[in-house]
């Protein structure tokens, strides 16, 4: 997601995240920067509600979405992620990945 249509996490409430690759159209594989130097690695986030056909599917659709988040979050010159809880209080996971909003933050973007 753009920086320039929705406004990005507060430092308070995201991470700032390093691209590692991303799997499919709707997971990715990133480092989290947890502040004090500590780091979350290799972690797998799927986006919120984003949905994608599986890449085992074989299909142009899959294919195209995973090269474009791919391009994406590879050109981003910052990238922040926001990853989101229930009303437990509990971090939701889906099939041990994070579920988390990614905003990034390009050199076209002012």
């Amino acid at each position: 997601m753009n920086w320039q249509t929705k406004t990005p996490p507060s430092l308070y409430e995201g991470y700032q995240a390093i691209y590692v690759e991303n799997f499919d159209g709707d997971t990715c594989t990133l480092d989290l920067d947890l502040g004090l130097d500590i780091w979350a690695r290799n972690q797998s986030v799927r986006l919120k509600d984003v949905w994608c056909d599986e890449i085992s599917f074989h299909n142009d659709a899959s294919v195209d979405a995973r090269n474009k988040l791919g391009e994406l979050l590879k050109s981003a010159i910052e990238i922040r992620v926001k990853t989101f809880k229930n009303k437990n209080k509990k971090e939701i996971r889906s099939f041990n990945r994070w579920i988390g909003e990614i905003w990034i933050k390009t050199n076209d973007d002012k």
